[in-house]
């Protein structure tokens, strides 16, 4: 019987001790969560970028990982800081030679539309690039399409057609609205010389859209409603985009 109970106990401190160790090892959500905040950090303020293909960034990740793996907590929050920079500037250099080879010359591209302009009044449509050239585009790419033909969110089209990059304005020390909407991914303006409609089919959210449009377009505060119900900021007027006297902080 004692023979029994000491090894009942044997077996629980194993247990525990199996347990904790495992516990030193492992990185909290909070430590993985700066790790990768950490690692993309550098983007930021870096002159350029690294030049690294595919194979070579898929090679340095997976090493990484089997480090990140084996390793202790303190192993294991370096690995991820150098994964979330190598795999956050690899991104980077993607969109940057996208945006380059869209800008060259005329391509066979792929969209879908995302949203449509709600005042009526432009005719820049927000769309997601889905192929070139036939090519399927993974992360996908977004960008305005500039256009006059009648479009809904949803529908699928294809042009022939060359991108206009984004460019930043002068403004040192204001918004970076180029910075902004590359963390979107969204790269610049498209302009079309042909087109033709490949899935005429509206979204369930525009058929939504369309269907209350005839219900809050007379009311006061449409710009509001819109984008609380919606997320279209459209027809919010300046307004309603600054704070009314008596709430300014």
């Amino acid at each position: 019987m004692k023979g029994q109970g000491g090894g009942k106990n044997w077996a629980i401190n194993h247990t525990i001790h199996y347990w904790l160790g495992k516990y030193k090892k492992s990185l909290s959500l909070s430590l993985a969560a700066l790790a990768v905040i950490t690692g993309v950090l550098p983007l930021l303020f870096i002159p350029e970028l690294i030049s690294l293909n595919v194979t070579i960034t898929c090679i340095f990740i997976i090493t990484l990982f089997l480090i990140f793996y084996m390793t202790n907590r303190v192993g294991k929050f370096i690995s991820l800081v150098i994964i979330s920079f190598i795999w956050g500037n690899w991104h980077c250099i993607d969109i940057k030679n996208k945006m380059d080879f869209l800008s060259e010359k005329n391509y066979k591209i792929d969209l879908t539309v995302i949203s449509i302009p709600l005042a009526g009044k432009e005719y820049k449509h927000k769309v997601r690039i889905d192929r070139i050239n036939s090519k399927i585009i993974f992360p996908p790419l977004y960008a305005l399409w500039k256009t006059k033909a009648p479009l809904c969110a949803g529908q699928s089209w294809q042009i022939v057609g060359k991108l206009k990059p984004l460019h930043s304005s002068l403004n040192e020390g204001g918004f970076n609205q180029q910075r902004y909407l590359l963390a979107k991914r969204q790269i610049g303006l498209l302009k079309s010389q042909q087109q033709k409609i490949l899935d005429s089919q509206c979204s369930i959210r525009q058929k939504l859209i369309n269907y209350y449009s005839q219900q809050i377009s007379p009311l006061n505060n449409a710009g509001v409603i819109y984008a609380l119900m919606f997320g279209e900021r459209g027809l919010l007027t300046p307004q309603h985009l600054t704070y009314p006297p008596n709430l300014r902080p």
